[in-house]
């Protein structure tokens, strides 16, 4: 599966840093729920079966090895297994969906809809954060 990453400087946003985990996972999962609808929202664009827009899940904010909270936005699933035309099997992966329209192909022309979605939801993505710290504070 292909990985990417999102990050903001927690520093620029809140000058003391975050030294509460519960906090920081709290606000890693406001954040997801802006950029699951933002990414949704662009994939529903590119409706066949609805199937690739569906299958976007969001995990389970954790601490990573290196202590940063994290947490991830990821196609999952299948639309089953086909036929290629030489006769071989394949599995219509929903992310390799996602990625052969973000990117393109050689016989398709690229029609980013994650990047876009991730750039317009950061303000969104920014003011959940923000609301989710001042709720622990007060």
């Amino acid at each position: 599966m292909a990985d990417f990453e999102f990050s903001m400087d927690m520093n620029k946003i809140f000058p003391k840093g975050i030294q509460d985990e519960d906090l920081a996972l709290k606000m890693i999962d406001a954040g997801q729920d802006v950029m699951l609808k933002a990414i949704k929202a662009g994939a529903s664009r590119h409706k066949v079966t609805g199937h690739m827009a569906n299958s976007l899940v969001k995990t389970k904010p954790m601490i990573n090895k290196n202590g940063d909270a994290v947490g991830r936005i990821k196609f999952s699933g299948s639309d089953g297994v086909s036929k290629s035309k030489g006769g071989q099997r394949f599995d219509r992966t929903n992310w390799i969906k996602a990625f052969r329209i973000e990117f393109g192909t050689s016989k398709q022309n690229a029609q980013p809809f994650v990047r876009p979605a991730i750039q317009s939801s950061e303000n969104g993505v920014r003011s959940a954060m923000e609301k989710a710290f001042n709720q622990k504070a007060n």
